[in-house]
Parts: structure tokens; C-alpha cells; sequence
């Protein structure tokens, strides 16, 4: 069944619960992309320092050379850079899909009343 049928079918009311309903579907799915983002950008924070005291407290106690150091600073600083990546693109992602929704809906109010979309901006 094609959508314009489907419109057809139901009435305003129902249209409009089901198009809010797929909106907060939208904005609940982005949301759970940018905390899987969120949780990979906290552990490689973690890592990231793990890596540096560790190495800190290892070259200080003569535990590690200065060579075995300068491994230990840019494999903490590779973790921090890759952890960094998935959150950096899902907030991008977020970013697009909301104002994509926001366009889509003044775009709406500007056909029913153009008055009010000239107030908001």
C-alpha cells in the first residue's frame, strides 16, 4: 500500500500522533548512536590516562626506558584518537538529522502559516 493511500485512509488526527511518533523514534535512534559514542569516547579517555600514568610512573622508577615511553605516550594518544572518531561522527550525524526534522517541519508550518514561520526565523 502506497503512502498517499495510506494518508487517505486515516484521518488528520491519526496522521499527526504517527508522524510524532516516527519523530521521536528518529530522535531516540540518533540519540543511542551518540551514547555508544559517548561510552567508546569514555574508555579510550580512560585508556589514554591508564597509558600515561603508567608510563610516567614506570619511567620515573626506571621501570621503562625513555623509548618504551615514547610508545607508551602515542599509544595513549592513537586510543584517544580513535575513540574520538565514533562520537565526532555521530554527533555530525545527530547534528544533520535534526535540522533535516527542523526544516521538514517549518517547511509544514510555512504552507499552514506563514506568519508564524516569519517569527521564528
Amino acid at each position: 500500500m502506497s503512502r498517499k493511500k495510506l494518508v487517505v485512509k486515516l484521518e488528520s488526527k491519526e496522521y499527526v500522533e504517527i508522524e510524532k511518533q516516527i519523530i521521536r523514534v528518529e530522535l531516540e535512534k540518533s540519540r543511542l548512536s551518540r551514547e555508544k559514542g559517548m561510552i567508546i569516547l569514555n574508555k579510550s579517555v580512560f585508556l589514554y590516562f591508564v597509558f600515561m600514568v603508567t608510563g610516567v610512573f614506570g619511567f620515573m622508577n626506571h621501570y621503562i626506558t625513555s623509548s618504551m615511553l615514547n610508545f607508551i605516550i602515542m599509544m595513549g594518544l592513537i586510543a584517544l584518537i580513535v575513540g574520538t572518531i565514533p562520537y565526532v561522527i555521530a554527533a555530525h550525524k545527530e547534528q544533520k538529522n535534526l535540522s533535516r526534522i527542523l526544516n521538514n517541519l517549518l517547511l509544514r508550518i510555512g504552507d499552514h502559516d506563514k506568519e508564524f514561520k516569519r517569527r521564528l526565523g
